[in-house]
């Protein structure tokens, strides 16, 4: 993929975000019962693994049902200090983590991560949790997908927790096929060529709206073990699952611990 589609891409990605926000938004409130499995993982359900203050990153923020799924779990009256991302405010709503610290930064990660300054762009300290829930599979490239995740262990405190999921929607195969109809029409719609994508890239639609798209990578379980090989001198796996939607595996998640 070239630059130029990889910015193109990004760019249909934000105008479905910005034209899309409020549909999109009421179909992402509930929490993942991946996220279960990694709070455990993380030891976040033993008050005594968290430290205080503990530091929160979400990455791609979205509406902060992690946030509060997190509020959720911790011990009341625990010290956390919670640094959000994203690029769209009009997902946040009016919720708002009671008692922590709370922090808002709207940024535009793939743009960032596309001109190679997103560490330098993004205002967060070493953290203690590092979480981008949904959003890799919109990052264009292996490569670009490959430096996020060590921009995340970067922000990762030594001894503190990374976890990246990945959406497996070409696992099932009504997904798989919807995916590719909706791509052979999204490029011809977009004036792009098949060969524009790399294998695994596709164009899906959204409730059945004409004429919007947007760009999503589909994971495979070789290639997030391609991930976790090339992070392992950084990190140690933690844990390693898929879990969510009607099969159970519609996402996968890779927990690390920094060195």
């Amino acid at each position: 993929m070239t630059p130029q589609v990889a910015q193109r891409l990004n760019r249909l990605n934000q105008d479905f975000y910005q034209s899309q926000a409020a549909s999109f938004s009421e179909t992402r409130h509930s929490e993942w019962p991946g996220w279960e499995q990694l709070a455990h993982a993380a030891a976040l359900v033993d008050a005594a693994a968290v430290r205080r203050p503990y530091r929160v990153l979400d990455l791609a923020c979205g509406n902060l049902r992690f946030g509060r799924f997190l509020q959720g779990i911790l011990s009341t009256g625990a010290s956390v200090d919670y640094y959000a991302v994203d690029s769209c405010p009009d997902f946040l709503g009016s919720w708002r983590p009671d008692g922590w610290g709370f922090h808002y930064q709207d940024l535009d990660l793939v743009t960032s991560l596309l001109s190679g300054e997103f560490d330098a762009s993004l205002n967060a300290p070493a953290c203690d949790l590092v979480v981008a829930m949904g959003f890799l599979h919109h990052i264009p490239t292996s490569a670009v997908r490959e430096r996020f995740l060590r921009c995340m262990l970067d922000r990762t405190a030594p001894g503190g927790i990374c976890c990246a999921s990945f959406w497996r929607f070409t696992s099932e195969p009504k997904m798989a096929a919807k995916a590719r109809q909706t791509t052979a029409q999204g490029l011809a719609d977009l004036g792009m060529d098949p060969a524009d994508l790399d294998p695994e890239d596709y164009l899906l639609s959204w409730q059945d709206v004409p004429h919007v798209y947007r760009y999503c990578h589909g994971f495979c379980d070789a290639e997030v073990d391609r991930l976790a090989a090339t992070l392992s001198n950084q990190a140690d796996v933690v844990a390693r699952f898929c879990a969510d939607g009607r099969t159970g595996a519609l996402n996968g998640y890779l927990v690390l611990r920094r060195r």
